[in-house]
């Protein structure tokens, strides 16, 4: 069923999908039984799926994708703070200074 779901959500128009045996979606039954024929004892196997009958499973998944998401939108932003504070210790040498020589400041700035 997830591979119906997926199909529906990814192709809002489709008002149904034809699956084989294999878990394989064909927008056209006439497609997916020429795979099925491939396919040896399954050939016979092609579900039809209507949209209608999954609209709650749809909703529900674009639901969870929207706070999957958000919620990865705000770790991504969580990062670049944690990365702006690693770029700053960076720039320290290991004297906790800011790593720019003493060369060109005056005697009493190099303190």
């Amino acid at each position: 069923m997830k591979n119906v779901i997926h199909h529906f959500k990814t192709h809002p128009k489709s008002t149904e999908v034809h699956e084989t045996s294999n878990g394989f979606m064909f927008h056209e039954k006439h497609d997916a039984v020429a795979h099925a024929n491939e396919l040896g004892k399954d050939k016979d196997r092609v579900k039809t799926h209507n949209r209608s009958d999954f609209e709650k499973e749809i909703a529900a998944s674009i639901k969870a994708d929207e706070a999957a998401a958000s919620e990865e939108g705000k770790k991504e932003s969580g990062k670049k703070g944690d990365k702006s504070k690693k770029v700053d210790k960076a720039d320290k040498g290991a004297d906790g200074e800011d790593g720019k020589s003493d060369e060109g400041k005056g005697d009493e700035e190099k303190k």
